[in-house]
């Protein structure tokens, strides 16, 4: 008879949680968006470039892949999804593309206004799934984004300046319940991680 040959401890070996990089990759950027929408990043907004391209787009997009990978059909979703957003936000802001330049005056905010609508859209849907499925922490940040979305949608469309800085306010304050989440993640040891939902849930 074959002994196998195989290391079992390898075999076994288990997999890093990818959902403390994307949070962070979530936070952080939604700070930075958060800071164009107060106002405060006004003289060049192709630094959003940078952020949107790598920590909010490539990181949130392979958190999502390696979440789709251990079987976390909402976490894939999510980060894949939020990847899609910084990487499409980010080439908005580049100025080669051109993009913003394709449309006449006034035009371009209403065209954003509209996309912006649809993440709306998206945002209540995640936010239902969260509730249903998440940590409360967890519904929170996504219900907190959902505001903002809402917020920055009217902004655009109906040209309400207020409602810009409401939105950047609101996004403040669902950075910081994702910072606190992965610190959470960050300074629970791996082989615990299942008590993620114990300790959020506890808020």
């Amino acid at each position: 008879m074959k002994h196998c040959s195989c290391n079992c401890h390898e075999a076994q070996r288990k997999q890093a949680d990818p959902t403390a990089l994307g949070i962070i990759s979530f936070s952080i950027s939604t700070v930075v968006l958060a800071l164009l929408s107060l106002g405060i990043v006004t003289d060049n907004s192709t630094v959003i470039c940078g952020w949107g391209f790598f920590m909010g787009g490539l990181c949130q997009f392979v958190a999502g892949m390696w979440d789709f990978a251990r079987g976390n059909n909402f976490g894939g979703c999510a980060f894949s999804v939020y990847g899609a957003f910084w990487f499409t936000t980010g080439v908005n802001f580049l100025p080669v593309a051109g993009i913003s330049d394709a449309y006449t005056d006034g035009t371009y905010m209403k065209a954003t206004g509209i996309s912006t609508f649809a993440w709306v859209i998206l945002n209540a849907i995640f936010s239902y799934a969260a509730w249903r499925t998440q940590p409360k922490t967890t519904f929170i940040t996504f219900f907190l984004l959902f505001l903002s979305l809402v917020f920055l949608s009217v902004a655009q469309l109906f040209g309400v300046e207020v409602c810009f800085k409401i939105c950047g306010v609101v996004q403040i304050f669902a950075a910081a319940v994702g910072l606190y989440v992965s610190t959470v993640m960050l300074s629970t040891p791996e082989t615990v991680s299942d008590e993620l939902s114990v300790i959020t849930d506890k808020v």
